[in-house]
């Protein structure tokens, strides 16, 4: 679970730092950024191989050459942030092979994710699974950059603040686009499985089981993440980049924490929340 959350984390710094105002960001920054990405994903695949046996199966062998690309591309954007602003372009080209290929790593990293073997998984769970990781590292990915980014003013104090507001705004809509995920993967879960043996919602007999888990998933990665995300874009109209800075450090806390309550629901429901 945390070589997951690795993953998905370094995929979605690459892509997220990769589509924000590049011409308005220090490239020090951009620099640290792909750094720090890289080293996550790095860390992940390192400790992957190290798990696996020396007799790689087709999926496991795919998952470590996406895993590559992720780091590659990583280091690529971490070379080229000096000239990241004259070539957005490619830039943004890069950022977008590596947030896909540590999708793809991930995915395939994790067959038995939803309670199936790769070959029983059926094509609305494989597109829920890969959704679900992809607004993962979204919202991970989004958090992460903004709470680097505000700690970055303190230092590059040329810095505008139309890189916040953007990051801010993309905090927000990764929050509602994710919130809207967990609600109706939760209703297609309660209409499709099956009863337990004694006639009740499997779904509902899940979730009164593991409603500690369930409260930190909704309550502490998505309320209350909401909650700090709409402080902080409060912050960012106001131009104090210093308080959004402290509340995105408590906030990018509690998105972990949720997300990684997600996962672990996610293997004890065999469904994707």
């Amino acid at each position: 679970m945390v070589v997951t959350f690795l993953s998905i984390l370094a995929a979605g710094m690459v892509f997220v730092s990769a589509v924000g105002p590049l011409e308005k960001t220090s490239w020090r920054f951009l620099r640290f950024v792909a750094f720090l990405a890289f080293a996550l994903s790095c860390l992940a695949s390192v400790w992957i191989l190290r798990r696996r046996p020396t007799t790689m199966s087709t999926n496991e062998l795919w998952s470590a050459v996406f895993g590559a690309v992720l780091c590659f591309s990583a280091a690529m954007n971490a070379v080229m942030a000096p000239i990241a602003a004259r070539r957005r372009g490619f830039f943004r080209l890069v950022g977008l092979i590596g947030g896909l290929a540590g999708l793809a790593a991930v995915s395939l990293a994790a067959p038995g994710r939803m309670g199936h073997d790769a070959g029983g998984r059926s094509l609305s769970e494989v597109v829920l699974g890969v959704t679900d990781f992809a607004l993962s590292g979204f919202l991970l990915g989004g958090i992460t950059v903004a709470w680097l980014l505000g700690h970055a003013y303190l230092t590059v104090t040329t810095m505008t603040i139309a890189p916040l507001r953007f990051y801010s705004r993309l905090l927000s809509w990764a929050i509602v686009v994710r919130s809207v995920f967990f609600l109706s993967s939760l209703i297609l879960a309660w209409l499709l499985m099956d009863q337990t043996d004694t006639g009740q919602s499997r779904v509902w007999a899940f979730l009164v089981d593991s409603w500690l888990i369930v409260s930190l998933r909704f309550g502490v990665g998505l309320v209350a993440v909401g909650l700090f995300a709409y402080m902080v874009a409060d912050c960012v109209r106001l131009r104090s980049t210093q308080s959004a800075t402290g509340i995105l450090y408590f906030g990018s806390t509690f998105a972990y924490v949720g997300e990684l309550a997600s996962q672990h629901l996610t293997a004890q429901l065999g469904w994707p929340v």
